[in-house]
């Protein structure tokens, strides 16, 4: 192999792999970002949901997050529950705005990014790799796989042959100009709504919101786009939405939900984003996840062109030491409440629903997959009775997925 051309080439140009290259050139590492699309954030696959306290470390411009400040949460029963959050800790993000955003961060720093570029072929070969385009063969140092729930460079290295729990969602983005609320989020659970996953709607500013369904796999085979047509249908979101609704767009995805893949790393390759499964199994919230472990490649590869080699191997270790946990314990909640019947879901719909109400920082933590911190503190001694219901779910939910 001839010289390295670059010291990283990233496969991929979503969140994982734009967060990698706009943090690694900042550490001065000569970045390469190959995308299949024809432009960045062509096709949306995610609904934008995140929280303004992450939106700083994130990069998202003010301008580009429609503030959340409650949620309507819908039971299997069909009963609302209005929830107020205080200082408007949710956001919905212009997603394509946002994707175009770091790639304009990326760039100002010096890396270079390629559209229409789907990669042909890999080659790992001692210290550097080789990666095929349509036209040419590239050297680098380090490969990135942030191809998102495609995985890649992953399948081609024979690392995965197919996902064993992940999300199928569709969505439309809705002209809506009689919404009732343009800060409030509503979600559906249940078997008329999403069995085995949830239903939403996401107002994103600008008279538009973003409504969909998500189911979870294996756990069912409804098609999910069978139930969106349904849900469009309903009362209660003619009443949320107005009569008067037009749709724009129509978004769709696979979402990896079985928590962290192992390997993440390789000698010279990791896997970041939806290839290594950075994402909530709870809720299917991706984009945060994808940034950090983009964030995180990036320090672990610019230690590596410094010369440690060890450096790469850290970063799966980080990555677990981090989220495997967390992720571990929200696989058991998810399983549970992809397999619980409606009349339980309703038991622990309704307690959620005070929970939030009363203590809404709790469920918070929960809804960010920090169920360590949260099981922690409902542990106390002190703890009032509604809140040891959360923490006697998740010790249900543990066991009855055993």
């Amino acid at each position: 192999m001839g010289t390295h051309v670059y010291d990283a080439i990233v496969v991929g140009g979503g969140p994982a792999g734009l967060s990698f290259a706009t943090n690694a050139a900042r550490k001065g590492l000569k970045v390469l970002v190959l995308e299949r699309d024809p432009g960045i954030g062509v096709f949306v696959r995610s609904s934008g949901g995140t929280w303004t306290e992450e939106a700083q470390l994130m990069e998202i411009p003010r301008e580009l997050m429609n503030i959340i400040r409650g949620a309507r949460l819908v039971t299997p029963k069909g009963r609302i529950h209005d929830i107020y959050m205080r200082r408007g800790e949710g956001a919905v993000i212009d997603v394509r705005r946002y994707y175009q955003h770091l790639a304009e961060v990326a760039s100002s720093h010096g890396a270079e990014i390629r559209v229409a570029s789907p990669v042909r072929d890999i080659a790992i070969k001692g210290e550097g790799v080789q990666v095929s385009t349509l036209n040419e063969i590239i050297d680098g140092r380090i490969l990135v796989d942030a191809s998102g729930s495609w995985a890649w460079v992953r399948r081609r290295l024979r690392l995965l042959r197919s996902w064993s729990r992940y999300g199928v969602g569709v969505e439309y983005e809705l002209y809506a100009p009689q919404p009732e609320q343009e800060d409030t989020v509503l979600i559906a659970v249940g078997s008329e709504f999403a069995p085995g996953g949830y239903a939403w709607i996401f107002p994103c500013g600008d008279r538009r919101v973003r409504i969909g369904v998500g189911i979870l796999r294996p756990y069912s085979p409804e098609d999910p786009m069978r139930y969106l047509q349904r849900f469009l249908r309903h009362r209660i979101v003619k009443e949320f939405l107005g009569s008067r609704v037009s749709p724009l767009e129509f978004h769709a995805g696979v979402f990896p939900a079985q928590g962290l893949i192992a390997p993440l790393a390789l000698d010279n390759v990791i896997f970041i984003g939806d290839a290594g499964g950075f994402g909530s199994p709870l809720l299917g919230e991706g984009i945060r996840f994808a940034y950090m472990s983009g964030a995180w490649g990036a320090e672990a590869a610019a230690q590596y062109i410094e010369g440690d080699p060890a450096a790469l191997k850290m970063f799966e270790k980080s990555a677990e030491h981090r989220l495997g946990l967390n992720f571990a314990v929200a696989l058991k909640l998810q399983e549970f409440v992809a397999k619980a019947p409606d009349h339980v879901l309703e038991k622990y719909s309704e307690a959620i629903a005070e929970m939030a109400r009363r203590y809404p920082e709790v469920v918070i933590s929960l809804l960010k997959t920090d169920v360590l911190g949260v099981a922690k503190r409902l542990s106390l001694p002190s703890a009032p009775s509604i809140l040891k219901k959360l923490a006697e779910l998740i010790k249900y939910a543990t066991r009855f997925t055993r």
